[in-house]
This record gives structure tokens, C-alpha cells and sequence, in this order.
């Protein structure tokens, strides 16, 4: 029922994470980044008499919109790469503080 705080994801449970990460977040973001640099802003004409003055203002924000999906993919990237790289160090670590308290264990039964 509760959570137990000596839980520790397995290796493959951080992989997997970052797998999702990396293929299903990221190939969605990068598909919209592409779409929305191939697409750009469009035509000022796109917009017509009555919404003139309004194509100013969207032509910034498709801009901001563009360049922000761009560096969310980079971010993502980043991030599966990290969470990766965590679960390894974790596991790391956790193996080699095993092996000194069995050690510093077996030193105390030795006396």
C-alpha cells in the first residue's frame, strides 16, 4: 500500500523510461519541430483584410513556437541520456557500497 523507500528500479526499469524518452516523446516533439519549420509562418495575405494587423504578433509567436519545440527536443534528448545514465551510476554506486558493507561485515565477524 505505502511506498517502500528502499525500492530501487531495477536498471532495465530506468532503460525503459528512457527508451520511451527517447523514441516516442521525442520522435512526436521532432515531428512538430520539422512540421512547424517546413510549414513557417506562411503568407501575410493567409490571414486577409480584416485579420491584417493580427499577422505581425502570430508571425513572432510561430517563430517562439518553432525555435521552443526545437530546444524541447534537445532538452528530451538530453534528459533520456541523463536518466540513462543515472540508472547506471545508481546501480553502480549501489553495487560497490554493497561490496563494502559485506566486507566491513565480514570484518566485524572475523573478531
Amino acid at each position: 500500500m505505502g511506498h517502500d523507500s528502499n525500492s530501487i528500479p531495477e536498471l532495465d526499469r530506468f532503460e525503459q523510461h528512457a527508451a520511451v524518452l527517447a523514441n516516442d516523446v521525442l520522435g512526436v516533439v521532432r515531428q512538430a519541430h520539422e512540421a512547424a519549420k517546413s510549414k513557417g509562418f506562411g503568407d501575410v495575405m493567409d490571414f486577409g483584410l480584416v485579420n491584417l494587423p493580427f499577422a505581425g504578433g502570430a508571425a513572432v509567436l510561430a517563430s517562439k513556437a518553432t525555435d521552443t519545440l526545437g530546444t524541447c527536443s534537445e532538452a528530451i534528448e538530453g534528459l533520456a541520456a541523463e536518466l540513462k545514465a543515472a540508472g547506471n551510476d545508481y546501480h553502480d554506486n549501489d553495487a560497490e557500497i554493497g561490496k563494502m558493507l559485506d566486507q566491513f561485515i565480514g570484518e566485524l565477524e572475523d573478531k
